[in-house]
């Protein structure tokens, strides 16, 4: 019953990934035949800011609400609703004081104050659909997301919205489509959105430690080349990337979105279950899974790059300089990504910052050597690349250590 019940939930997950993921990329392939990799290169900057802002805004209570006790999950979601309301409402204001002198980077920081709330928002209903095995409930906020998004694009770039606005506002529109779907479904959970208590915040810091801040340095690793590379003055190379990644990362998000959810329901499982050799079989098996599944997505990052994104127009032709660093990343990225929490879910909160730290250090000099005329832009994507994808190794060794078992919840606590 089990295993037909985690089959039927992969085919949801997987479909509704697909179709998401289908809408997305047409959708980007008839923008980008609209726009320019300049506009392209700016909405990147709008998705890593959100990224950046979004994996620390939440101070990372959605790690700890499946795993903790009924009443400790609702104390850790206030904190972390209020802190999602306090910093999405500093970046505005950052923002609005850009946007009033007439700065590009101020419209910037007022979509990455948007969308990262509704990110925060999705990573706080995510946590407690896990912790309520609710994972069906992901595959209908995949799909509106996915499908509004692909309608909202068209729409706007229709409309004659200049290309970064329409790309930007179609995709928070999306973002807070999904949230809408999903914030009803997560019943009883009320008490868990209200304004934080002095206790709430002691309390999620004790939780979760140093963790908001590897969180931090992980997805900056991640994001540095679309932020870097345009401040490097490289639109050329910039391009390129954000044209790799917005083409390719559907394909990591597929596979992220499709079996995280499982992984870490189940994982979260054993772990309240105080049960270390179910979760270590459990970790295994999908970590091998994983390791099978990149193979093929080497070959779909060249052949996208060299031969179907050209396609686009001859502006486009600029996305074969990313085909190295993609095909160094991507499919590691693919089967990293929807375990790359294990080390936070097993209880290992400051191995997990050491690796993030000295792995954000790494990411960094390329870039600086670049800024500094030692390399070129196009030499530190590709030297990033090698040390994101072995820094993405190491953290598949470490995840082996064994979990840190928490006390067992009372019963009573749910």
């Amino acid at each position: 019953m089990i295993d037909r019940r985690r089959s039927a939930l992969a085919s949801k997950l997987f479909g509704s990934g697909v179709v998401a993921q289908a809408c997305g990329f047409l959708a980007t392939a008839f923008a980008a035949s609209r726009t320019s990799p300049g506009d392209f290169a700016l909405f990147a900057a709008v998705t890593a800011a959100t990224a950046v802002l979004g994996s620390v805004n939440s101070l990372a209570a959605e790690s700890r609400v499946p795993v903790v006790g009924r009443r400790s999950a609702e104390s850790l979601n206030r904190a972390g609703f209020t802190a999602v309301v306090v910093f999405s409402a500093v970046c505005a204001l950052i923002g609005g004081v850009g946007a009033a002198q007439g700065q590009r980077w101020g419209h910037v920081a007022l979509l990455t104050a948007w969308c990262s709330a509704g990110l925060g928002l999705q990573h706080l209903l995510v946590g407690i659909v896990l912790r309520t095995q609710q994972q069906e409930l992901l595959a209908r906020n995949r799909l509106v997301q996915g499908i509004s998004n692909a309608l909202l694009i068209v729409a706007l770039v229709l409309a004659g919205m200049p290309g970064f606005y329409a790309l930007s506002v179609a995709w928070g529109l999306s973002m807070t489509l999904a949230d809408a779907v999903l914030l009803p479904r997560v019943t009883g959970w009320a008490p868990a959105f209200v304004p934080a208590r002095r206790a709430d915040v002691v309390e999620l810091l004790d939780e979760v430690r140093w963790q908001p801040l590897s969180n931090l340095l992980s997805d900056g690793v991640g994001q540095i080349p679309l932020l870097a590379l345009p401040a490097l003055g490289a639109p050329t190379v910039s391009g390129a990337w954000a044209a790799a990644n917005r083409f390719l990362t559907p394909i990591v998000n597929m596979a992220q979105i499709t079996m995280q959810p499982i992984y870490y329901g189940q994982a979260a499982a054993h772990l309240r279950e105080r049960d270390p050799e179910g979760y270590e079989r459990h970790r295994r098996v999908w970590s091998r899974r994983l390791a099978c599944a990149a193979i093929p997505v080497l070959a779909g990052c060249y052949v996208a790059l060299e031969w179907l994104v050209p396609l686009l127009g001859p502006e486009w032709s600029v996305s074969s300089l990313a085909i190295v660093p993609a095909c160094i990343v991507f499919p590691m990225a693919l089967s990293w990504l929807p375990i790359s929490q294990t080390l936070i879910l097993s209880g290992h909160l400051r191995t997990q910052f050491v690796w993030t730290a000295v792995q954000f250090v790494l990411s960094v000099i390329p870039f600086a050597l670049a800024a500094t005329g030692h390399v070129s832009a196009l030499q530190a994507l590709i030297v990033w690349s090698l040390v994101s994808s072995g820094g993405m190794l190491a953290h598949r060794f470490l995840q082996r250590r064994p979990p840190v078992l928490r006390a067992a919840a009372d019963p009573a606590d749910g």
